[in-house]
C-alpha cells in the first residue's frame, strides 16, 4: 500500500517506467550484473537519489525488508531497465570466450558424422543432425539392429556358436547379407528375402562359400573407420570443458558461465550420434560395392533369385551393361533409397510389418538357438522355408513365425530420443540453479527445441507409415482404375489407390522422393534455426532486465539480482561440474551399452585387420594366399 501511495504521488512528475530523475548510467552498453551493480552504487551516492522512493529502485525480499545490501542486491525491472541499460539485444561482453567454450566445441563434433558416399548433398546431413537428431538416432539404431537380425540369420542357416571358426562364417555369410541391404534399401521388407537369397546362393555348399568369402573380404575392405579420430575429437571435448572448470588446466572462466552451459548440454547428444556414425561406417563407394555383389552374381552361374530378379535388376545387381540402366538416375535416387544410413523412414514400417505379406517381417523374433549343430535339414526347419528353384519357381511354405509384440518395435524410437532428454534435463538444472525463480525466456528456449525435435521426428516417419498402410490396402485390388493418356484420372482418395502394381512402385518411388526433398527442407530450416538460436543466445540475446527478472507464464516480477558472481563461482566448483559430467557419462555410456547390445552387428562389415588377413589367406593362391 505504501507503494503505491509514493508511486501516485510521484506519477505527476514522472513514470515509473521513464523517470527523469533517474541517471541513465548505462543505456549505450549491454546489460552486465557487476557493471549495473556499479551504477547503482554511484546513483545512491548521488543528490538525486532522494527523489525517487527506494521501493521503485530495490524488491523487498521474503521478510519485507529491501534487498539494497551489497551482497544482496535486487533491482526491480523498470529500475534495472533505466540505470543498466535497456538495448535489444544486450549482448555479453564476453560473448566470444562464451562461444569458443562451450558451443563452438559441441558443434565441431558435427564434422566427425560419418557421411555417406554420395554426391555434395551428402552435406545436407550436417543439418538433419540439428534438425531432426531423434531421427538421426533411430536410423541409426536401426542400421545396427538389422545388421544383428542379418547377423542371428546367418548364424542359424549355419547352424554355428558365436565363436572359433563357426563365428567367422557366419560373420562372411552376414558381411554379403547385410551389403544386399545397403543396396536394396526400403525394397526389402522382410527377413523371407535375405533366406530366399541364402537358399539361393547356399552358403553350406563349399563351392559356393568361395563365393561369400571373396565378396566379404572386398566388400570389409571397402569400408571406412573412422571410429579413433571420432573418439580423439570427443577426448578434446571432453578436455575443453574440464578448461572451462579447473584453474589449472585452462585458467578457468573470467566470468563464471550460468545459462550457457545449460545450451551446450542440450547438444551434447552429438557424442552418441559421432560414436554410432564412425562405429556403423559406409562405403569407400557405392560403385565399388555395387560391382562386387554384382560379380557375386555373375560368378555364381544361376543369376538372381527368380522372386527377386526385379528388384536386383532396379538396383543394378543383374545389369549386364551399362547401357541397360539409367545410371545417373539410379545414383541420385540413392539419397532416398537407402544410400544414407541417416535417412531410413521406412524403418517403422519394417519394424511394425505394415504392409507386408510375408510370414517373416523384421519384427518376427528368431527363436532358434544359435550353438545347435550345423546340419542343413535342421536350419532349413528352422527357417520354416521350402529351397527355390532357378527353373520354377516355387512359393514358399513355411508355419507362421512366433507373433512379434506390437509395442516392442516402439522402443527403439523410445532409446533414441533418451540422449535428447538427458541433454535437456541437465540444461534445465543449470537453469534452476542459475535464475531467481520461475520459468526464464532460456527455459523456454529449450522446450521449444525439444518440442520441434519431435514434430520433426514425427515428419519424418508418419507420413511414410501412411503411405505403406495405404498401398498395402489398395496394392492387391484388381479394380482397373480409369485412366486419361494413360494416367489415372482424378478422383477422389479411394480411386487414387485403385492402380496396378507397376502403377504403385512408379508412385511409391516418386513419393519417396519428394518425401526427401520435404524432409531435407524441413530439417534445413529447423537446423539452421536452432544453430543460429543457440549462439545469439549463448551470446546474450536473451540478456535483459525482463528475461532475468520475470517468471516467463505468470508476468510477475522477481527482481534482476546483480551480485550473481560469488554465486555462480560456488556452483562451478560444487554443482555445474556433477551436473555437466553426468549428463556427458550419460551420453558416452548410452553409446557403449548400445554398442555392447548389438555387438553381433557391429562384427558385421567391421572387420579387425586380423580376420580380414584370416580371410585372404583362405581364399586361394590366386589372392595370395597358400
Amino acid at each position: 500500500m505504501k507503494s503505491l501511495i509514493l508511486l501516485a504521488l510521484f506519477t505527476p512528475y514522472c513514470s515509473s517506467l521513464d523517470i527523469p530523475a533517474w541517471v541513465r548510467a548505462n543505456e549505450t552498453v549491454s546489460f552486465d550484473h557487476a557493471t549495473c551493480e556499479v551504477a547503482v552504487r554511484e546513483y545512491m551516492k548521488s543528490n538525486v537519489s532522494s527523489i525517487v522512493p527506494l521501493d521503485l529502485i530495490f524488491m523487498r525480499g521474503p521478510d519485507n525488508a529491501l534487498q539494497m545490501a551489497d551482497e544482496n542486491m535486487v533491482l526491480t525491472i523498470p529500475a534495472c531497465e533505466q540505470l543498466c541499460g535497456n538495448l535489444k539485444p544486450n549482448w555479453y561482453v564476453d560473448r566470444g570466450p562464451r562461444l569458443m567454450t562451450w558451443i563452438i566445441p559441441i558443434i565441431l563434433l558435427l564434422s566427425n558424422i560419418e557421411l555417406s558416399p554420395l554426391d555434395k548433398r551428402r552435406f545436407f546431413t550436417l543439418f538433419q543432425a540439428l534438425g531432426d537428431p531423434i531421427d538421426v538416432l533411430w536410423s541409426l539404431l536401426d542400421k545396427l539392429q538389422t545388421r544383428t537380425k542379418i547377423y542371428d540369420l546367418a548364424s542359424q542357416r549355419l547352424g554355428g556358436a558365436f565363436r572359433g571358426d563357426d563365428q567367422l562364417r557366419t560373420r562372411i555369410v552376414a558381411t554379403v547379407l547385410a551389403s544386399f541391404e545397403d543396396l536394396i534399401g526400403p525394397d526389402l521388407q522382410s527377413l523371407d528375402q535375405l533366406i530366399r537369397i541364402m537358399d539361393h546362393f547356399d552358403p553350406a555348399d563349399a563351392s559356393f562359400f568361395d563365393l561369400w568369402r571373396e565378396a566379404a573380404s572386398e566388400l570389409s575392405d571397402g569400408r571406412t573407420d573412422e571410429r579413433l579420430r571420432s573418439l580423439f575429437a570427443i577426448m578434446l571435448y571432453i578436455l575443453q570443458i574440464l578448461s572451462a572448470f579447473v584453474f589449472d588446466i585452462g585458467g578457468g572462466s573470467p566470468n563464471p558461465p550460468g545459462g550457457v552451459i545449460a545450451l551446450a548440454l542440450t547438444l551434447t547428444f552429438l557424442i552418441p550420434m559421432v560414436l554410432l556414425s564412425a562405429t556403423i561406417g559406409a562405403f569407400t563407394s557405392r560403385r565399388g560395392a555395387l560391382r562386387i555383389l554384382r560379380a557375386f552374381v555373375w560368378q555364381s552361374g544361376k543369376g538372381a533369385p527368380a522372386s527377386m530378379e526385379g528388384m536386383f535388376t532396379r538396383r543394378g545387381i543383374i545389369t549386364s551393361t551399362r547401357e541397360t540402366m539409367q545410371w545417373d538416375e539410379y545414383f541420385r535416387g540413392l539419397h532416398w533409397n537407402g544410400g544414407k544410413d541417416t535417412y531410413r523412414p521406412w524403418k517403422l514400417t519394417r519394424s511394425l510389418g505394415v504392409g507386408s505379406t510375408t510370414t517373416t517381417p523384421f519384427c518376427a523374433p528368431l527363436d532358434r538357438p544359435l550353438n545347435q549343430p550345423r546340419d542343413t535339414s535342421k536350419t532349413m526347419a528352422a527357417v520354416r522355408i521350402t529351397p527355390i528353384s532357378t527353373t520354377s519357381p516355387v512359393t514358399p511354405q513355411r508355419t507362421p513365425s512366433p507373433k512379434p509384440s506390437r509395442w516392442k518395435p516402439l522402443l527403439t524410437p523410445l532409446i533414441a530420443t533418451t540422449p535428447i532428454i538427458s541433454g535437456l534435463t541437465g540444461g534445465l538444472g543449470i537453469l534452476v540453479l542459475a535464475g531467481e525463480g520461475g520459468w526464464s525466456c532460456r527455459h523456454v528456449l529449450l522446450l521449444c527445441m525439444l518440442a520441434s525435435w519431435l514434430l520433426s521426428s514425427a515428419l519424418s516417419s508418419l507420413p511414410y507409415l501412411f503411405l505403406k498402410w495405404s498401398l498395402s490396402r489398395r496394392g492387391n485390388e484388381t479394380v482397373t482404375p480409369a485412366v486419361t493418356n494413360g494416367k489415372p484420372r482424378r478422383g477422389s482418395l479411394h480411386s487414387l489407390y485403385q492402380v496396378t502394381t507397376s502403377h504403385i512402385s512408379t508412385r511409391t518411388s516418386n513419393w519417396r522422393k519428394h518425401h526427401w526433398h520435404l524432409c531435407l527442407a524441413k530439417d534445413i530450416i529447423l537446423g539452421v534455426s536452432i544453430l543460429l538460436f543457440v549462439c545469439i543466445t549463448a551470446a546474450g540475446f536473451f540478456n535483459s532486465c525482463s528475461c532475468w527478472g520475470r517468471r516467463l507464464f505468470s508476468g510477475d516480477s522477481v527482481g534482476v539480482a546483480l551480485n550473481v558472481n560469488p554465486k555462480y563461482i560456488e556452483y562451478n566448483r560444487n554443482k555445474f561440474p556433477g551436473i555437466v559430467s553426468g549428463v556427458v557419462g550419460f551420453q558416452l555410456g548410452w553409446a557403449f551399452l548400445v554398442g555392447l547390445r548389438n555387438r553381433k552387428g557391429i562384427m558385421v562389415l567391421r572387420w579387425g585387420e586380423v580376420v580380414r588377413q584370416e580371410v585372404w589367406e583362405g581364399l586361394g593362391s590366386s589372392y595370395g594366399g597358400e
